[in-house]
């Protein structure tokens, strides 16, 4: 990029701040997506994999934190998939917050060059579920016993849900 570009550039390495929220244990029984509602994100994906799981009939819940231009379609496929057990909770400023409480973070986006939520996460010490694809390989991947899943696989995906749900202790 440097070589394309007027002037002098610096590089500045991505990273996260240390929390400054506490992780809540034990968690609720929440499965966390934050993130732009647009159709890259693949939360469809996200909301079929927690349908795929099970979870939701046993009292877990998804939260969405975030908005776009997919909201509406994905509240619909939400209430027909899941109904009652899928919040979509706009956009917020107590992400933080949130994540700490969850029990987990789902991570549907192929294409994630970062995924800036994935290691805000990983930073409070969530299991993160995330696809096996882009940054994901790098940051999940990164990881013993990572939970990836095929990028398109909605059930490996809510395999992966179902299994931590089970297994705090792998959590």
């Amino acid at each position: 990029v440097a070589d394309h570009i007027d002037g002098p550039s610096v590089v500045i390495h991505p990273g996260v701040p240390e929390p400054q929220v506490e992780r809540l244990q034990p968690a609720e029984q929440v499965i966390l997506v934050a993130q732009r509602l647009e159709a890259e994100k693949r939360t469809e994906l996200a909301i079929r994999a927690f349908a795929a799981s099970g979870l939701a009939g046993q009292g877990w819940q998804l939260h969405v934190a975030g908005d776009g231009s997919q909201r509406t379609m994905l509240e619909a496929l939400a209430a027909r998939l899941v109904p009652g057990q899928v919040r979509f909770l706009g956009h917020r400023a107590d992400v933080p917050q949130r994540m700490a409480r969850a029990a987990m973070v789902l991570a549907s986006c192929k294409v994630e060059g970062l995924g800036l939520s994935v290691v805000e996460a990983m930073a409070l010490g969530v299991p993160v579920v995330a696809a096996a694809a882009g940054g994901h390989l790098e940051t999940v991947g990164g990881v013993a016993d990572a939970a990836l899943f095929a990028p398109d696989d909605e059930h490996e995906a809510g395999g992966l849900l179902r299994e931590l749900a089970a297994d705090p202790q792998r959590r």
